[in-house]
């Protein structure tokens, strides 16, 4: 069972902090990403005192839960000067609550100086690109703000409501000419195209048809075999033999008659 807790709370941190959210991030996902902000920020700052940790815990909140609903609007490219008067507000809070000396070694870690990076039209959190300790796991534990279900709003301003109507629309990707739909239509009774009946090969050659009727090659007979049938073609050697063996057998009987 804690196991399985463990894993739906990591999956909500990833949401959380994935991008394309066109909703913005629920208060559940916006309370873990801060917890989680503000442990990482404590822990390697070296800040200890429990007080320090729970204001650090409500700046980070009043920063996302300010600019939540306008983070994907900002990706896009509108309204970034409000988006970074919210930012300033948050730096103002945490230099004045942690000193000179401590914000500007929090300045030298860019994932906690700026959470939020865009690129690519998207959004995201990059302290989760840094942790080598896992989602699951907490140096501290948790912020009273927390527990107490701190809605936002107290330290750092939000950025100023619009009406939904009146934000911009994100801009199209560029239209594709596309080449017009030739329609194939049956051709009409009568109107087929007759293909010349004798194809030509790659040598540009007339090549016979296979289904054209042709006279067989018959040789010396072709007359013959053309006039009738086959069988009663006479063979030139049996013939030959057979006149000139009935041709002497006559003239010896007629030799010995005599």
């Amino acid at each position: 069972m804690k196991a399985l807790r463990t894993l739906l709370t990591a999956v909500v941190l990833l949401t959380g902090s994935m991008t394309m959210n066109a909703q913005g991030m629920s208060i559940t996902v916006m309370r873990d990403n801060a917890r989680f902000l503000t442990d990482r920020m404590a822990f390697t700052l070296g800040i200890r005192d429990p007080y320090l940790i729970d204001e650090i815990y409500r700046i980070n909140y009043d920063y996302i839960w300010g600019v939540n609903d306008y983070l994907d609007d900002v990706a896009m490219g509108y309204y970034y000067d409000d988006y970074m008067t919210v930012v300033a507000a948050r730096d103002a809070a945490l230099r004045s609550l942690l000193g000179n000396r401590v914000w500007k070694r929090l300045k030298g870690y860019a994932y906690f100086h700026r959470p939020i990076v865009f690129a690519n039209q998207r959004w995201r959190f990059t302290i989760y690109d840094h942790d080598r300790y896992g989602l699951h796991y907490f140096h501290f534990g948790v912020p009273k703000p927390y527990g107490a279900g701190y809605a936002g709003g107290h330290i750092v301003r939000p950025m100023p409501p619009r009406p939904v109507a009146h934000r911009p629309v994100p801009p199209r990707p560029a239209h594709r000419p596309v080449a017009p739909r030739v329609e194939r239509r049956p051709a009409a009774p009568g109107g087929h195209v007759t293909l010349p009946t004798t194809p030509r090969n790659p040598g540009n050659r007339n090549v016979t048809p296979r289904n054209q009727n042709t006279a067989p090659n018959t040789g010396a007979y072709r007359g013959t075999l053309s006039r009738g049938d086959a069988t009663t073609a006479p063979r030139s050697g049996s013939n030959t033999r057979s006149s000139s063996r009935t041709s002497t057998g006559t003239s010896t009987r007629t030799a010995s008659r005599r």
